[in-house]
């Protein structure tokens, strides 16, 4: 059930009153009502109340509301609120939810101001010259390494290339049939695309042309992209990504490309580096930026003083601060940052090179289509690459 959220109006509001007449008037007036604000985010409020008092005190008379979304539920409860016009007057958005509610007029323009020239990284998003959406943090993929299995194969240098990558697998994978050299996370409502993407982007691929009219899946660089996947996954282990998680920690697997992980309180004992993901031999290596945006309702009654909230949450590490491999796309705050985590530098750097896919309203549709394509050649169910991208460009073309 969702309540709505009850809004009083700024300004005093003056009362004639009869005893204005008498010899010594008496002018009464009803106290200005607070300007309520609501605000939804993935995050506790004790790390946003800060920055939401600093807001308060910097406008008198707004309130701030806060409520804190569910990874289970959010993005329902989010459309939900939205379709019944009782929508929150800020709410943090994934990038991949981005389409959908600009598709559908939900979200209102941002005056972004001189925050626009601080941004790195991430630009807002934009239509039709206005800005949307507002990036709050993000974070980028990285290859974690079990340094005691590249020392028992004999790899002695990291790979940084397609090629380097795939013959430290199967030297991995040669050591024992029950150790695997990489690790291809697939099942789950994301998990499968966002791991294979960027093999896709190193290599030049792209899903749609610059104008949406056309699907690029069975063009070279995203069929080859998907042919050395498929190269690299004899030598890894294959399962969702709790599995291969859980054999990472447990010493049965090489690399594991993953964000944030805990292997101090997951793996302790485990001697592990990092690096980028290589890309192939010449290019650079394109991860997926799994960012987060700010935006405002197209609904809220407060839009002007709304996009000024969300402006403001933008900087100041907030998240950063708790979490710091969720790295703030301001560039003031990532220096601050950087200085006093000097072991994001990796992060940092695969973020500048970091892309999303686009923002098309029916992504999560390619997405199904793409991520059927890749599970299904891993699994047996197509003959080859070109096989099971014809049957994804099938499927996104009726979409464009």
């Amino acid at each position: 059930m969702f309540q709505r959220v009850r809004r009083g109006k700024a300004g005093a509001v003056a009362m004639g009153l009869a005893a204005a007449l008498l010899v010594a008037p008496v002018v009464l007036a009803v106290p200005a009502a607070a300007q309520e604000l609501t605000i939804w985010t993935f995050w506790s409020e004790e790390w946003l109340r800060p920055a939401l008092d600093a807001f308060e005190e910097a406008h008198p008379g707004v309130k701030v509301k806060h409520e804190q979304l569910t990874w289970e539920n959010g993005l329902d409860k989010i459309t939900v609120a939205i379709a019944a016009r009782n929508g929150p007057d800020v709410v943090e958005l994934g990038s991949t939810w981005m389409p959908q509610f600009m598709g559908a007029g939900a979200l209102a323009p941002i005056d972004a101001g001189e925050l626009a020239s601080d941004l790195t990284g991430l630009d807002p998003v934009t239509k039709s010259g206005e800005v949307y959406g507002l990036p709050w943090f993000g974070t980028a993929n990285v290859v974690y390494y079990n340094k005691d299995l590249f020392a028992r194969a004999g790899i002695e240098k990291v790979p940084t290339t397609w090629d380097e990558l795939l013959d430290a697998s199967r030297r991995i994978h040669a050591l024992d049939p029950d150790l695997y050299g990489y690790s291809i996370k697939i099942g789950g409502r994301f998990t499968t695309w966002q791991k294979f993407y960027p093999f896709v982007w190193s290599n030049g691929g792209r899903t749609l042309n610059d104008d949406w009219t056309q699907a690029r899946v069975t063009e070279k660089p995203f069929v080859d992209a998907l042919a050395y996947y498929q190269e690299l996954a004899a030598s890894s282990l294959v399962g969702t990504q709790e599995e291969v998680r859980q054999a990472f920690y447990l010493g049965k697997v090489g690399m594991i490309f993953d964000g944030t992980l805990n292997l101090e309180k997951d793996a302790p004992g485990l001697e592990y580096g990092v690096f980028l993901l290589p890309a192939p031999a010449g290019a650079k290596s394109v991860v997926f930026s799994g960012a987060d945006y700010l935006v405002v309702w197209s609904g809220s009654k407060q839009k002007a003083l709304a996009g000024e909230l969300a402006k403001a949450l933008v900087t100041g590490n907030l998240i950063s601060s708790h979490i710091p491999s969720l790295i703030s796309f301001s560039r003031s705050d990532q220096q601050a940052h950087l200085r006093a985590n000097p072991g994001i530098a990796l992060f940092i750097e695969a973020m500048a090179e970091a892309t999303h896919p686009p923002m098309h309203p029916a992504w999560e549709e390619m997405a199904t289509a793409v991520t059927e394509a890749v599970e299904g050649l891993l699994l047996g169910q197509f003959s080859s690459p070109q096989e099971a991208l014809e049957y994804a460009q099938d499927a996104i073309e009726p979409l464009l």
